[in-house]
């Protein structure tokens, strides 16, 4: 049952009734350790490991008691097996209490029957460890279950997150609401610790807060920074320390407390947008996932703002004349509409 000899110690401190037993198991095949009495059977089995300790109930330095007590702090898979005097059977009774398998009389009468115990013992030792080990395995695969379903539902999370983006983005005009979802969502799905959005000003030339989560708002929206080329690419980048921050970026962390963090930019038709950047105490924090999630939604945001660059345009083109650029009928039907509503608001004829 064992690819290896099982390991017994003995603990007895009458040493030819110790060496006799010793070479009776050794001729049966086991390994066997002595201890002279029990502080050093304690000692041999903070360093060994053990299968099966038979130890004597009354020895001097630490009783047989103390060895059982040990040996099941150590290892409780370790089987023990008390031997006592016929007068002492309330305490064999005692041990099997605290947890040793069976005891043995001494002086022993039948071999035999001491063979059989212990054979008995390790069997019942081996099968607690086999069972130990299938234990341990099924909590691996447990957790290896959990991981996964936990991915999924990662994946879940941000599927349905990106569905409600672009739903958003195709069922509204109305920008303001994209992009506050856009950062929430990043915010939700990533775990930064503060996640904003940079709008770019195109007649200025720079970048400024527009939405955060995390942040000082008032702070935020006052926040503005000129705009570089070189890092406003068409993929995401990892900024981990500041050593390879661009010296302009060196404001996020002086203004707004930002060390370590990764942005996308908001692009499309080589038109920038603006960028969106999530933020991290710790650069541990930052993966592949992180880095993909916030390119999609960095994607879905430049789609929002083409989308209500085009509305614009159009609504401009609904009210004036493309040619010439003047004002079209639409045009004066709605300032009469609204100049109706005023005067009778107001109660003017």
């Amino acid at each position: 049952m064992h690819e290896q000899p099982p390991k017994i110690l003995i603990a007895e401190d009458e040493i030819v009734f110790r060496q006799f037993l010793k070479e009776v198991l050794e001729e049966e095949g086991y390994y066997v350790t002595e201890a002279m009495d029990g502080e050093t059977a304690i000692g041999l089995l903070q360093t060994q490991v053990f299968d099966l300790v038979i130890t004597d109930i009354s020895m001097p330095k630490a009783t047989g008691i103390e060895v059982l007590r040990f040996a099941k702090q150590t290892d409780s898979s370790i089987e023990v097996i008390i031997m006592t005097a016929n007068g002492r059977l309330e305490t064999a009774v005692e041990a099997l209490r605290l947890g040793a398998y069976d005891y043995i009389l001494k002086p022993f009468e039948d071999m035999e029957l001491v063979f059989r115990i212990v054979r008995r013992t390790l069997e019942r030792q081996l099968l607690k460890r086999e069972n130990q080990n299938l234990v341990n395995e099924l909590i691996e695969k447990n957790k290896e279950l959990e991981d996964i379903n936990r991915s999924y539902r990662a994946i879940h999370d941000e599927t349905t997150a990106l569905y409600h983006l672009g739903k958003a983005i195709n069922s509204t005009l109305n920008l303001d609401e994209v992009l506050s979802l856009l950062v929430k969502s990043i915010f939700e799905l990533t775990n930064p610790a503060k996640s904003l959005l940079l709008l770019f000003d195109n007649e200025k030339s720079l970048l400024y807060g527009n939405k955060s989560v995390g942040l000082d708002e008032s702070k935020f929206m006052e926040f503005e920074i000129p705009l570089d080329e070189k890092w406003i690419a068409n993929n995401p980048i990892w900024y981990l320390n500041f050593h390879e921050i661009p010296p302009i970026l060196t404001r996020l962390r002086e203004e707004l407390g930002i060390i370590h963090f990764i942005h996308a930019p908001l692009t499309m038709r080589d038109q920038i947008y603006g960028i969106l950047i999530a933020a991290y105490e710790t650069q541990e924090a930052i993966s592949s996932r992180e880095h993909n999630l916030l390119m999609q939604f960095a994607s879905h945001g430049a789609i929002a703002c083409e989308n209500a660059k085009l509305h614009q345009l159009t609504e401009e083109l609904s009210i004036r004349d493309g040619l010439t650029g003047a004002y079209n009928h639409r045009f004066f039907q709605e300032r009469l509409n609204q100049e109706l509503s005023r005067a009778k608001r107001y109660h003017e004829p």
